[in-house]
């Protein structure tokens, strides 16, 4: 047996060399293969489970994953000919998980195992690996001396906002924030540099930016005297060339700390 996971009070995944996979949901009293006719690669060598049903495996030169306790897998990577070895996984959340092997190989994905980004962090095989909730993952390599290494995910590519209302429209501002994530950067392109905002404020989610083109053009945000601020600030937030007009109360509300604002002003 390689690795263990364990999602549940006495549910718990092991897996090992031949492409053994065994589940309890006892707390251990019985085992069972959860799908034997299943995928068979040479030697399952790490697993993480999400929740009872969802869990990462990774081989020497591939990643599966199950949505259904085991009784399907499905691969998520794979290079077959390759000479790259993965030994270990953890997830920062369901769809942002880090896999290091050998050589000096960090794998990561952003979006649940759809695509996969490669780093070659240090000169050593990195052995294991624990991610933090933010960005970073502190992998650990053996050789030739015990030692971490900071690994960080790639930065998440920006997300443009176009629509001149804020009506729920494609490209609006409202739908724009919905898929954001934190560490992302929402960038207002729209013509004329304003952008009308709806009846309700915009909530800006944490460690979200939202940033005009330049701070010598600002972008203006029209908030139509809503009666609550116009903007609310999550956390870890950053503004950046934003003229806010024609507010009734406050413009910007911070619920969050960590927040920086850059040439960044509001009036009635």
């Amino acid at each position: 047996v390689n690795g263990i996971s364990c999602p549940g009070s006495n549910i718990c995944y092991v897996v090992g060399a031949g492409g053994v996979i065994y589940k309890t949901i006892d707390g251990g009293n019985t085992w069972t293969n959860p799908n034997p006719f299943g995928p068979t690669l040479p030697n399952y060598r790490a697993i993480t489970c999400l929740d009872t049903n969802s869990c990462y495996i990774v081989s020497d030169n591939t990643i599966i994953y199950t949505s259904d306790g085991g009784a399907n897998w499905k691969t998520l990577f794979s290079e077959p000919n390759s000479k790259i070895s993965l030994g270990s996984i953890s997830c920062a959340a369901a769809s942002k998980c880090t896999v290091v092997g050998s050589p000096n190989l960090a794998l990561f994905t952003l979006d649940g195992g759809k695509s996969w980004y490669k780093q070659y962090p240090g000169t050593a095989t990195l052995d294991s690996v624990s991610c933090l909730p933010t960005r970073a993952c502190i992998a650990l390599t053996t050789s030739p001396v015990a030692k971490g290494i900071l690994v960080q995910y790639p930065p998440l590519p920006p997300l443009i906002v176009t629509a001149p209302s804020d009506d729920g429209s494609a490209n609006s501002l409202s739908e724009i924030i919905k898929i954001a994530k934190s560490g992302q950067t929402i960038l207002l392109d729209v013509p004329g540099n304003k952008i009308t905002l709806g009846a309700n404020p915009v909530i800006l989610p944490y460690g979200v930016s939202l940033k005009a083109k330049s701070c010598a053009i600002p972008t203006v945000l029209d908030a139509n005297h809503l009666a609550n601020a116009s903007l609310i600030l999550q956390g870890k937030n950053t503004l950046e060339g934003l003229s806010l007009i024609n507010i009734k109360n406050s413009g910007i509300k911070a619920t969050g700390n960590g927040n920086h604002l850059t040439c960044v002003k509001s009036q009635a």
